[in-house]
């Protein structure tokens, strides 16, 4: 389907277009974060992933307990330092994909 157009209608869309691809903005002081609101803004997001890190813990401790078997819960607490990093950045990753 062909747009059709009238002169009048042109004129106005062609005086348009030079507004429409612009693409600055101007970022003033107001709009910055001050350095005690990104400190606030990393405890609030800290504060769910170390939730979630002990509940997956506990979990797993508790699992084991239930069940009697306690290979997961070892398997986790029995980790490196960089199997600890990986599965810690892994976490974060996801979280803040979802969450920011």
């Amino acid at each position: 389907m062909a747009l059709i157009y009238n002169k009048q209608q042109l004129k106005q869309i062609t005086q348009l277009m030079p507004t429409m691809n612009q693409n600055t903005f101007e970022i003033t002081e107001d709009l910055l974060a001050t350095k005690g609101q990104r400190l606030l803004h990393h405890i609030i997001d800290l504060v769910p992933q170390y939730a979630f890190m002990y509940g997956l813990s506990y979990g797993l401790f508790y699992l084991g307990e239930f069940t009697g078997n306690y290979t997961l819960n070892d398997i986790w607490n029995g980790m490196s330092e960089i199997e600890d990093y990986i599965v810690s950045y892994i976490f974060m990753f996801i979280y803040y994909f979802f969450m920011e």
